[in-house]
């Protein structure tokens, strides 16, 4: 798995938002406290006050967006900005587009099954379908371990799996 440049930072110390965050967090009482004391003019005053707490604001959005950037796992940092699961949903499309009528759903169930245990690793999976009735769900379809004991199960709806 490779490492980020903001997330080794953030593992071995302080990132740059938060060295900003808390030097900004030291010099404004300061500054604050200079512009109180100062002869400057009561509008002036006003508005240094507003710039500093514009620019503590700022500077506050920007270290928290660093920290997000940091923290996000790695499967939702694309390039593309595409994740594998909607590559692999993109490819199962154009997959029934090229097969056309000459994929039966049980080919189907399969190759879907095997694109998302790429993405999610599973031992079994199983395609529920709805009864005529509706206070049933029966099992038409199964990949994986102990699938041949799974087909045909009928799970009523009022007791859950």
């Amino acid at each position: 798995m490779k490492v980020s440049g903001a997330s080794r930072n953030s593992d071995a110390g302080l990132g740059a938002g938060q060295i900003t965050l808390g030097l900004f967090g030291l010099v404004a009482p300061v500054l604050t406290f200079l512009l109180a004391v100062s002869r400057f003019p009561d509008p002036v005053k006003i508005f240094i006050l507003v710039a500093l707490a514009c620019g503590y604001s700022f500077i506050c959005f920007w270290a928290f967006q660093k920290s997000q950037e940091s923290t996000e796992p790695e499967f939702l940092r694309d390039p593309l900005g595409e994740t594998d699961l909607e590559n692999a949903l993109h490819s199962i499309g154009e997959a029934s587009e090229f097969f056309g009528a000459s994929l039966k759903p049980a080919d189907l169930f399969r190759l879907v099954s095997s694109r998302v245990a790429n993405v999610f690793p599973f031992s079994c999976s199983a395609l529920f379908v709805e009864s005529e009735s509706g206070d049933s769900l029966e099992i038409v379809q199964a990949e994986g371990s102990n699938s041949e004991k799974l087909l045909n199960v009928v799970l009523p709806i009022d007791r859950g799996l």
